[in-house]
């Protein structure tokens, strides 16, 4: 396999990763709900 594809394909995976990592973050700091709906359900 062709040296420089293989580490465009690893560079592309890291920023993927990185891009996951950026997107996380402020859905982890989303507040939760004072109180449980899941009754609804």
């Amino acid at each position: 396999m062709n040296e420089k594809y293989m580490s465009t394909n690893r560079l592309e995976a890291f920023y993927d990763a990185i891009i996951a990592i950026i997107v996380t973050i402020p859905v982890l700091e989303l507040p939760q709900p004072a109180t449980a709906l899941l009754h609804l359900f």
